[in-house]
């Protein structure tokens, strides 16, 4: 099964503890996605870690989540901002609820993924980068065979800004009204063989960013059955 993106959904929070729905049901075998930015005052920034994310609620069961790339950005002059990516194994299907915990002013956009590799070993390849530029971009990295780019972009700056994904990539949602919650955007490509991309963005006016990007395999399928002939002598 080729990887598809089956649903998602997204929102910008300035709550603190919060939570975010899937519209329908999850299926089992599928990987949950959770992109997150989050900005803060100077000097106040915490890194995320692997418990931020969490279920809240549903009758879905889901295995353990992983924070498979962050980076703290804390050379801006009046916040600190930073952008990651979490995955987890749907175990058992059904309604479910995502809670971003502890985490205030952020963006959030979860999404559920079929046909994707579910195992430990689903992340394929990760980068990060940070400036102050027009020119955002997670930094380009290599997919040893299908699978998909999923990346997020923090770009706080305090004022309205545009924000245009690179038309090789797909947005998922982006933020460009000035809203306290944060600004930012995330994206994705998917990929059928071997190929190097960088996911990036172009900005209405330079700002301090923070960008990552995460590679989730596709899964491989069910191994080929094979049949001996026996030849009559």
């Amino acid at each position: 099964m080729a990887a598809s993106l089956r649903q998602q959904n997204q929102v910008s929070s300035f709550a603190g503890s919060s939570t975010l729905a899937f519209t329908s049901d999850v299926l089992v075998d599928s990987l949950i996605v959770v992109c997150m930015t989050n900005v803060g005052g100077e000097g106040t920034g915490v890194p995320f870690v692997a418990g931020d994310i969490t279920k809240s609620s549903g009758a879905a069961t889901i295995g353990i989540v992983t924070l498979d790339k962050a980076r703290l950005e804390t050379t801006a002059v009046t916040a600190d901002k930073q952008a990651g990516t979490w995955s987890v194994p749907v175990t058992g299907g059904g309604s479910l609820t995502i809670a971003f915990n502890s985490i205030t002013a952020c963006l959030v956009c979860i999404q559920e993924w079929t046909g994707m590799n579910i195992s430990v070993e689903r992340v394929a390849g990760t980068s990060s980068n940070e400036a102050n530029s027009t020119t955002p971009a997670a930094g380009s990295i290599f997919s040893n065979g299908p699978g998909v780019f999923i990346g997020a972009l923090d770009c706080f700056s305090g004022a309205d800004i545009t924000i245009t994904i690179d038309g090789n990539f797909t947005s998922l949602f982006e933020q460009e009204t000035y809203d306290p919650s944060d600004q930012g955007a995330m994206g994705y490509k998917i990929v059928t063989g071997n190929e190097t991309w960088d996911i990036n963005w172009t900005l209405g006016s330079g700002v301090v960013w923070v960008a990552v990007v995460v590679i989730y395999k596709e899964s491989a399928g069910p191994e080929p059955s094979s049949s001996i002939a026996w030849i009559r002598g």
